[in-house]
């Protein structure tokens, strides 16, 4: 159950950029793809808004845990995958990972070298969801989108057995329409978990390329 969401995410991006429709069904208004402009901005529904708070409160324990943490003191194994803009995958492989707490207390998680990783800590005060996790931990509602100079930040935010947590950076074409350019999808457990509250389980990047295709990184926490 834990995989099933971020695959149909996946297959659903990919999918997207052969050019391929899917069928509507009620929030397909607002599903990322890369042939599709941008949904309305809008302001959370009461139930996303319920699911983001949560949220928050999770990465905001994992955050205060981790900083609690002696630099090397964590270890994690990562299941890495990715694809090229020809569709190539790489062979599916098991590795390991050290946070790295600084002086400061900042958060990094040093992944393996010669490896494509992403070494940045989803928190609560992480750069593409602070604005979002300080207004809503107030008890103030916030708009589904953001817009940083020329470019545009939508989220999508769905709970199953744990948190989904859906970014796409969205830019103008030359038609002046704004499309998705690069789609990130969170998998993170949720406070049932106990240790492991606020864990990225599952991370998927989609970045659309030149030919019309799509690459894409995935690290699985095992």
């Amino acid at each position: 159950m834990k995989l099933l969401i971020p695959i149909l995410f996946l297959s659903l991006v990919l999918t997207s950029c052969k050019g391929e429709k899917d069928k509507k069904d009620e929030n397909s208004d607002e599903r990322f793809n890369f042939n599709k402009e941008i949904s309305p901005e809008r302001t959370l529904t009461d139930s996303e808004f319920a699911v983001v708070k949560s949220l928050c409160t999770d990465l905001q324990t994992k955050r205060i845990y981790f900083e609690a943490r002696g630099d090397r003191e964590l270890e994690f194994t990562y299941n890495l995958t990715n694809t090229n803009c020809s569709g190539v995958s790489s062979v599916p492989g098991d590795y390991v990972a050290t946070l790295r707490v600084s002086i400061s207390g900042d958060l990094e998680i040093e992944g393996p070298r010669g490896q494509i990783f992403a070494d940045d800590v989803l928190t609560d005060v992480h750069p593409s969801i602070l604005s979002i996790c300080t207004d809503v931990l107030s008890g103030t509602n916030v708009s589904n989108t953001r817009t940083v100079g020329a470019l545009k930040y939508q989220y999508r935010f769905l709970k199953a057995d744990n948190y989904i947590l859906e970014v796409a950076k969205f830019a103008q074409n030359v038609d002046g329409l704004y499309i998705p350019t690069f789609i990130e999808s969170f998998s993170v457990l949720s406070s049932v978990f106990g240790s492991k509250t606020g864990m990225v389980f599952d991370r998927i990047q989609v970045t659309q390329c030149s030919n019309g295709k799509a690459k894409s990184n995935r690290q699985f926490l095992k």
